[in-house]
């Protein structure tokens, strides 16, 4: 029986943790999880570790690659050998080939016939992932865009800056929330493996008619009374008073929100690019948490050897 590839999309406060934590829950599911990152771990392998260390065909791009992820807390909490990936980096094409086989050997050893990735960070990589693994299925978890954007806003701690550098950060994060749902609807309207979810619709599941549905999907053995999470939930507002955005921002969210929606793709794209090549690779300090590794310690400009 093939392995089932599942990958969670969606943006960071949009309920993906939650989903997959519930799916990690299930026998058949496995997936790389750690306490300290409130459950299913992101590899943001697509996003960054495929696109950080350069041509795959370049032997000392490809020995940076290895050795980077090798000391990542994702493939350090996945329990294989090291050596594993010393071999890969000799006998796969890709280093998306090198994730699909470290992964579905890993489900193996742990005695599933599935496993599930969640990366926010791999929202806007559907396409990629979908190339690379043809036979991948997505669960795209969706939030309203004013409950993400108020999630997103006053996460992990976070204070509002001051009008009005408040307002800008709501419009900014408004527009990038719209362009993430368009992105998403349209990857699913031409996928068939791909199935929307919407938070709000998960979260008053009670007759567990969704998640029978979401099981169903994905072509799963198991029953959606054993999807709950094994882990507290990870609120934004946890511990605290309940925290809104005042009229003017809530003003100007729902304006950014709608202009979000009317403006042409290609041109969100084409600011996201601009944005993401300005910024480059932005390595979230969780990624190597346990090792202390530093990717810039590597050596970046080695000479290049073309492997034929």
């Amino acid at each position: 029986m093939a392995m089932k590839r599942i990958f969670i999309l969606g943006l960071q406060r949009s309920g993906t943790t939650w989903t997959a934590n519930m799916l990690a829950a299930l026998p058949s599911v496995a997936a790389i999880q750690a306490g300290d990152h409130e459950g299913v771990h992101e590899s943001i392998f697509f996003s960054h570790f495929a696109k950080a260390f350069g041509d795959w065909d370049d032997l000392p791009a490809r020995r940076r690659f290895i050795e980077a992820f090798k000391q990542s807390d994702y493939f350090q909490l996945s329990g294989l050998e090291p050596e594993l990936l010393d071999e890969f980096a000799e006998t796969k094409s890709s280093p998306a080939e090198v994730f699909l086989s470290m992964m579905d050997l890993y489900a193996e050893v742990n005695g599933a016939d599935a496993w599930i990735e969640k990366s926010p960070h791999h929202t806007f990589c559907a396409e990629e992932i979908a190339e690379a693994a043809p036979d991948a299925q997505f669960l795209i978890v969706q939030r309203r865009v004013p409950d993400l954007v108020r999630s997103r806003l006053f996460s992990f701690g976070r204070q509002l800056r001051w009008p009005p550098m408040r307002w800008l950060d709501v419009a900014r994060g408004a527009i990038a929330a719209k362009h993430a749902e368009r992105e998403m609807l349209e990857f699913a309207a031409d996928n068939p493996q791909a199935m929307v979810v919407r938070y709000e619709d998960l979260l008053h599941d009670d007759d567990m008619v969704l998640r029978e549905a979401i099981i169903d999907f994905l072509g799963l053995d198991a029953y959606p009374d054993d999807m709950i999470s094994q882990y507290e939930a990870n609120s934004s507002f946890a511990g605290g008073p309940r925290k809104s955005l005042g009229p003017v921002s809530k003003l100007v969210l729902a304006v950014a929100a709608f202009v979000g929606g009317l403006l042409p793709m290609s041109l969100l794209r084409r600011i996201r690019d601009a944005r993401n090549e300005k910024r480059g690779i932005d390595w979230p300090d969780w990624a190597w948490k346990r090792s202390k590794f530093d990717p810039h310690h590597i050596e970046a400009d080695s000479p290049q050897i073309i492997l034929d």
